[in-house]
C-alpha cells in the first residue's frame, strides 16, 4: 500500500501538537506546584520568624526577671557559705552575683556537715560553720527547707549563729540536728538579729552565756 505523504506529514504535525500541549501543561503545573510551594515556604519562614520573635520576647522577660542579682538559688553548703560575698557564680549555666542585698531561696534542705558522734559523745564536725557576713541586708528564704549539721563550738566568740548578726531578712526556714556553742549573742539563725526573722523554727542545741536565743 503506498502512504500518502502528505497524510504522514499530517500525523507527525498532529503528534507534535499533542507532545507541545502535554509539555506545556506539565511546565505549567510544575510552574503552579512551584509557586505554591515558594508561597508555603514564605509563609513558613514568616511563621517560624514570628515564633522566634515571640521566643525572644520571652528569653527576654527570664532574664529580666531572673536577672543576676534577683532571685539567687542556693543548693550546697559551698553556695551558702557565698551569700553577701559579692562574688560571681555558675549555677546551672547561669551567673549569679551573690550580692550583700540578694534575693536568696533555699531550694532544698542541706546538710553543713556536723554531727553528733555516739562514741564519743560529743558533736563534731570536719569544717565548722564560720557565720554569714553581718553586712548582709538583703532576704534569705527557706522555702520550708531544713538546714541540719551547723556545728559552731567557740566558748569565746559571740555573734554566733547561721548570721553573726543579721540586718537582712531569713524567713521559712528550719534548723535541726545541729550545735551552736559561743559566749554571748548565740542562735541558730542569728547570734544578733537587727534584721527581720519570720516563719523559723529550731531544733538544734544552742548554748551560750549571755543573750542566748533558739532561733
Amino acid at each position: 500500500m503506498k502512504i500518502n505523504p502528505k497524510s504522514q506529514k499530517g500525523a507527525i504535525t498532529l503528534i507534535v501538537l499533542v507532545a507541545m500541549l502535554f509539555l506545556t501543561s506539565f511546565l505549567m503545573s510544575m510552574y503552579i506546584g512551584i509557586a505554591n510551594k515558594a508561597k508555603t515556604s514564605a509563609e513558613t519562614t514568616k511563621q517560624i520568624e514570628e515564633e522566634y520573635n515571640n521566643l525572644g520576647e520571652l528569653d527576654n522577660i527570664y532574664d529580666s526577671y531572673f536577672a543576676d542579682s534577683d532571685i539567687i538559688p542556693i543548693y550546697t553548703r559551698e553556695h551558702l557559705e557565698k551569700i553577701g560575698s559579692g562574688e560571681q557564680i555558675g549555677i546551672n549555666g547561669k551567673i549569679y552575683t551573690f550580692s550583700k542585698n540578694g534575693y536568696y531561696t533555699l531550694r532544698n534542705d542541706l546538710d553543713l556537715g556536723g554531727y553528733y558522734d555516739e562514741a564519743t559523745k560529743t558533736w563534731i564536725a570536719d569544717k565548722p560553720w564560720t557565720p554569714l557576713t553581718s553586712e548582709f541586708t538583703g532576704t534569705l528564704d527557706g522555702l520550708g527547707n531544713t538546714i541540719t549539721g551547723l556545728y559552731i563550738n567557740n566558748s569565746e566568740a559571740s555573734n554566733q549563729g547561721l548570721f553573726g548578726t543579721l540586718k537582712g531578712t531569713v524567713k521559712n526556714l528550719n534548723t535541726q540536728g545541729s550545735y551552736i556553742s559561743a559566749k554571748d549573742y548565740v542562735g541558730a539563725v542569728a547570734g544578733l538579729n537587727e534584721g527581720t526573722i519570720e516563719n523559723c523554727n529550731n531544733k538544734a542545741t544552742v548554748i551560750g552565756t549571755n543573750y542566748v536565743g533558739g532561733i
